[in-house]
């Protein structure tokens, strides 16, 4: 499910960063140990990632990773459901 958010947060660069966050979630302590896509979703995911990267820079990217990996299991719950409200908003000129 994580995974899923990363994706849709990825389609728009107002959502980079969470994407970039979440993505730390991913593969940190608390979700990391489950097993990652494989196949096309992976492909996909990765490709989301590679986007976000380009847009945030590497080393703002790795910075949001590392906080997203940091992260309690509640505190993921907590911000995925808050990024993906923000995406439930009318869109802005930020988000084009």
């Amino acid at each position: 499910m994580i995974r899923v958010a990363v994706r849709v947060l990825a389609a728009k660069p107002s959502g980079f960063a969470a994407a970039a966050t979440l993505s730390g979630a991913a593969d940190g302590s608390v979700l990391g140990h489950y097993a990652p896509w494989t196949g096309v979703a992976q492909d996909a995911y990765d490709l989301a990632l590679v986007g976000v990267t380009a847009g945030m820079g590497e080393s703002e990217y790795a910075r949001a990773v590392c906080d997203g990996a940091a992260m309690t299991y509640d505190e993921i719950v907590a911000y995925t459901l808050e990024q993906l409200d923000r995406f439930s908003e009318p869109e802005t000129e930020a988000d084009r």
